[in-house]
C-alpha cells in the first residue's frame, strides 16, 4: 500500500504520523475516488470536511450527522475520533463495495457510526440498480440529524432529483 514512499519515508511516516490502529481504516487504491490520487490528496479531503463541518456546520462530539453519498467512509475517516458515544454517524451510497468496506472498518473503530448502502439505479455508477432516485426517501427522519450534508453528490443527479431532495432537506431545516 505504501510502495510508493521510500522505505526511510514509509517507516517514519508509519511509525510517526499515522497511529497504527488507523492503517486499516486507509482503503485500497480501487477503492478511492480516483486512485490515482496521491496519498497526500487522498488525506486532504477526510481532514478538509472535518475542519468545514465544524466551522461552518458546528460538528461537535455528540452530532447527530446524516451524509448522502459516504463512498468508504472518505469523510467518516476524518470523523471517527469526533464522533463519540453520545452522537452518531450515518452515511449512505449507493456502491455496495464501498459501504461493505466502511462497515467493515470504520465501523469497528467508531460503533456510532453506520453505514447503509441504497441500491440507487444511476446510469454511470450503478446501472443495475433497483430503487429510483427520484422517489427514494432517506432512512432517517428529519428530526433525527442536526447535520446533513452531502459532499459531491447533487453533481451526479438528475435535475428531478436534485429538486425533490433539495426541496426535502429545506423542508427539515437541515
Amino acid at each position: 500500500m505504501f510502495k510508493f514512499l521510500s522505505p526511510t519515508i514509509r517507516k517514519i511516516f508509519l511509525t510517526k504520523l499515522i497511529n497504527p490502529e488507523f492503517i486499516p481504516l486507509i482503503p485500497p487504491r480501487d477503492l478511492w475516488v480516483n486512485p490515482k490520487d496521491t496519498f497526500q490528496h487522498f488525506f486532504r479531503w477526510p481532514t478538509e470536511y472535518r475542519i468545514l463541518l465544524s466551522i461552518f456546520a458546528g460538528l461537535r462530539n455528540n452530532s447527530s450527522v446524516f451524509e448522502i453519498g459516504c463512498n468508504h467512509g472518505r469523510t467518516a475517516l476524518g470523523l471517527v475520533e469526533v464522533i463519540d458515544h453520545s452522537g452518531s454517524y450515518i452515511g449512505i451510497d449507493l456502491s455496495k463495495k464501498h459501504i461493505l468496506f466502511a462497515q467493515r472498518h470504520l465501523n469497528k473503530v467508531n460503533p456510532s457510526m453506520e453505514f447503509i448502502h441504497l441500491d440507487i439505479q444511476n446510469s454511470f455508477y450503478n446501472p443495475l440498480g433497483t430503487l429510483d432516485s427520484t422517489t427514494l426517501e432517506f432512512p432517517v427522519s428529519k428530526e433525527s440529524k442536526d447535520l446533513i450534508y452531502a459532499a459531491s453528490v447533487f453533481t451526479h443527479l438528475a435535475p428531478a432529483t436534485v429538486d425533490r431532495k433539495s426541496t426535502r432537506l429545506n423542508s427539515s431545516h437541515a
